[in-house]
């Protein structure tokens, strides 16, 4: 976007006018410039320009609040130029009154102030580069605008641009009455009639009059200019500051939420973190559980296999023992199968991941170990009444042989 240059009238009427006092152009900032946050040139030197002897003359200040015997230098500037005017109006009737006698002719001016405002102000990109040439280029304007109002550098009170606010824009004041013309340039320059056109198609032709000061301002400031036929009115800097408040207190609201969403993320990922490793610890648990379980299996079929490898001894056993020992050795034997049953069970139940199977498979193991001591006791049972029956009939035999 590029610099546009913006040209705007001070209102000036019986119930209104908005041109600047001497306190804002000369010694102190309004109060709403004054907040460093809001306005960071607050501290930059500003540029009054003005006539003396004839020529334009420059002088630096800063707005600190100092600056009284500006406001009275300026003040009295004032005065004198409307004195001269009025001066001029006052000859000017007189001679011609003194040439039309029978006429009625007014020899005083009838406007009560003459002090009139106009400012050259920036849109778009607001970025002036040099400092010197932005000057040279306001003043340039100015004297374009005073030429095409009817007047020159003598109607020239001051040109004050101010660099200390947000945006570099300048304040011209001068005096609305015309040396060359005799009236003031609002009458010189006004359309009061045209045949054919009422009053609302005048007053539009004295509007596109006054589009022809932003078109001169634009070209001496080499910028673009405003649209044609705007109607965009130049907020009151109360009216923007307020806005810009409203603006940065909901930019620090959103800056505060933003900041507490951040803490929010910040504190579930220490939680989701926490359960991450809780979650870790409790898979290594299921791990070991899972060891146990299986452990306590092996144990198990270790012990099925001690059976196993005991019934190839048992004969030995037997061999050793009578009936009654038999009987009572595999009755120790099956109750502490039970037993160690009994533990393998609460063991797999404390592990907390024991399945149904698991269960089930332990009682399979359990059902055949004892099935296995049955077996065992039954067959040397048939084993041993066999051979007692052997044993009596070979004795039987003996006696007969006898």
């Amino acid at each position: 976007m590029k610099n546009i240059a913006i040209y705007r009238e001070a209102r000036h009427g019986k119930k209104i006018t908005q041109v600047s006092s001497e306190n804002h152009l000369y010694n102190m900032q309004e109060y709403t410039n004054q907040n460093s946050k809001l306005n960071p040139n607050i501290n930059n030197e500003n540029t009054l320009i003005y006539v003396k002897d004839g020529e334009l003359v420059k002088k630096q200040f800063i707005r600190n609040g100092e600056n009284v015997d500006l406001i009275a230098f300026f003040k009295d500037k004032e005065l004198l130029i409307d004195k001269k005017a009025r001066d001029d109006y006052k000859a000017h009737k007189t001679a011609q009154k003194a040439a039309n006698p029978t006429k009625k002719i007014r020899t005083v001016l009838q406007s009560k102030n003459l002090k009139r405002e106009f400012g050259i102000f920036l849109g778009g990109d607001k970025i002036i580069g040099n400092k010197e040439d932005f000057e040279a280029k306001i003043v340039k304007s100015t004297l374009a605008i005073l030429q095409k109002k009817g007047l020159d550098k003598r109607n020239l009170i001051s040109i004050t641009v101010h660099f200390d606010e947000s945006t570099p824009h300048a304040h011209i004041t001068h005096n609305d009455y015309s040396f060359e013309h005799h009236t003031t340039s609002q009458e010189h320059n006004k359309i009061r009639y045209v045949d054919g056109l009422d009053k609302t198609e005048l007053r539009k032709l004295n509007c596109d009059n006054f589009a022809g000061f932003q078109d001169i301002v634009a070209k001496e400031m080499s910028m673009s200019r405003g649209k044609v036929g705007s109607r965009a009115k130049h907020k009151e800097k109360a009216q923007h500051y307020a806005e810009l408040s409203e603006i940065n207190k909901n930019v620090g609201l959103l800056n505060r939420q933003i900041t507490d969403a951040k803490n929010e993320v910040e504190k579930h990922k220490k939680i989701i973190s926490e359960y991450s490793n809780r979650i870790e610890i409790l898979k290594q648990k299921n791990r070991n559980l899972e060891n146990d379980k299986n452990g306590f299996l092996e144990a198990f079929k270790f012990t099925t296999l001690q059976v196993d490898r005991f019934e190839e001894n048992l004969q030995t056993l037997f061999a050793a023992l009578g009936l009654d020992g038999i009987k009572n050795t595999i009755k120790t034997l099956k109750d502490d199968v039970k037993v160690e049953y009994s533990e393998m069970r609460e063991k797999l139940k404390k592990s907390g991941i024991a399945t149904q199977a698991d269960y089930m498979q332990l009682k399979k193991h359990y059902e055949e170990v004892k099935k296995n001591y049955d077996l065992l006791l039954t067959k040397q049972l048939t084993r041993i009444v066999d051979n007692e029956k052997k044993n009596k009939q070979l004795n039987n035999l003996s006696n007969i042989s006898l």
